[in-house]
Formats: structure tokens, C-alpha cells, sequence
């Protein structure tokens, strides 16, 4: 991410207090999604297709709906050229499946195994209402920036488009996965890091995320527990 872009994509919130960075908690997710044991590899998937998908699991956090809930943001929101709307109120992780389902379709990707995926995104705040909006055309605009740029940190250009041996165990696994890699990522210990502090380089700040991910899951004794599970 070049400077001119972190400085308009700064204001974009996914932790309001304190105030966090959406692109950062997106790389934060995606860092700790590569320090655990990969729950996809069974299936076909490398570990970065699988924390792309992770760092996407709050991309519809950039929608007016939900960056203007706290009215202080909304003068500087503003200034960068994200307007308040009269859209109705959508729950971020319903945008969230949106997008990547709208992302799938565009590639010719599986409909089943899309279908599969962005459910295990929706699920990841315990809710399963599938109903989503438009969002205007900044915030859509962001929602791409913000995949290209997660998806330039990860190397990753494509997804395996087999059928998933078995679906619902793929689902689960993923669902359950997501859950986790955003608990860790949103530790306010995890993100406000003196390392992360001031970083605005795309690339030295997940560097720098994944150094921190790899202690919080030894710390939590994950990398054992999870691959003997």
C-alpha cells in the first residue's frame, strides 16, 4: 500500500476504542490464520488461499453503516471522501460474504464451495441471516483495494475450484478457524503491539504482525493442540 493510499485508507475503523485500523486488523486476522496449522490442507488449500479468505472475513466493515456509527470518525470520514448514507443498518459479516461471493462468482469459481465459504465468513459473530445490500460506490471501491491489498501480502491469486470432498466438514473447519484467527487478532494486547505502532507500510506491518502471531500462538500452546486434534 503506497502512502497516498494508507492515508486515505486509515480512517477506515475496525476497532473503535482503541481505534484500530480496518486494513491493519485485516492483515492482523491474516497473520495469525498462517501461524496456526492450516484447516484447509486436507482439501487441497495452501495456508495464504486460506488466510485470504480469513483477512476477508471483516472487509464489510467498509461500508457507511458501519464506519459512521461513532460520530466522532465521521468529520474525518467525511474529509476522505466517505459519506454517511441513508442506507439501512447490515451486519458487517452479511457485506462481508457479499463480497467474496460476488468475488467467486466473477472468477467462475464453484458455486457450491462459494456458497460454503461465505457462510463460514458470515458465521464468524454467531449469525446466519444471509441478507445483504448495496453499498456505495467509495466503500465498494475500498472493499477492492483493501482484497488487493491483502491479496499482493499473500502471494495468493486464485483458489482451488474442486469441489471440497466433503463440503460440510470443510464449512466447519473454516467457520471455526475464522472465529478463532479474529478472537487472537482482536486481543487489544495483539494489535496495539509497541512493534505495530506507527507502522504504515503495508508489507513491514504483516511482517511484523506475523512475527507477533507466531508468539501469541505458542503462547497459547495452539500450534500443539490443534495439530493433535
Amino acid at each position: 500500500m503506497d502512502s497516498a493510499t494508507a492515508a486515505k485508507y486509515r480512517v477506515l475503523w475496525a476497532k473503535s476504542n482503541p481505534r484500530h485500523p480496518l486494513w491493519k486488523h485485516l492483515l492482523d486476522a491474516a497473520a495469525v490464520s498462517l501461524a496456526l496449522p492450516n484447516p484447509l490442507n486436507r482439501f487441497g488449500w495452501r495456508s495464504t488461499q486460506t488466510a485470504l479468505i480469513v483477512g476477508l472475513h471483516d472487509i464489510g466493515k467498509a461500508d457507511a453503516s458501519f464506519q459512521h456509527q461513532v460520530a466522532e470518525f465521521s468529520e474525518e470520514l467525511h474529509q476522505a471522501g466517505f459519506l454517511a448514507t441513508c442506507d439501512a443498518r447490515c451486519r458487517h459479516e452479511r457485506l462481508s460474504a457479499r463480497f467474496f461471493t460476488n468475488k467467486l462468482k466473477g472468477v467462475g469459481f464453484n458455486p457450491y464451495a462459494a456458497t460454503a465459504i461465505a457462510r463460514a465468513i458470515l458465521a464468524h459473530h454467531g449469525y446466519w441471516d444471509e441478507g445483504a445490500r448495496d453499498i456505495g460506490i467509495e466503500y465498494a471501491n475500498a472493499q477492492v483495494e483493501l482484497c488487493g491489498l491483502l491479496e499482493q501480502s499473500l502471494e495468493v491469486v486464485n483458489f482451488p475450484n474442486d469441489i471440497p470432498s466433503d463440503l460440510s466438514a470443510f464449512g466447519m473447519q473454516l467457520a471455526g478457524h475464522i472465529v478463532l484467527c479474529d478472537w487472537i487478532a482482536s486481543n487489544e494486547k495483539f494489535f496495539t503491539d509497541g512493534r505495530l505502532k506507527d507502522v504504515v507500510e503495508a508489507g513491514l506491518y504483516f511482517t511484523t504482525a506475523k512475527e507477533i502471531a507466531r508468539e501469541w500462538v505458542i503462547k497459547l500452546g495452539l500450534e500443539r493442540s490443534l495439530e493433535a486434534g
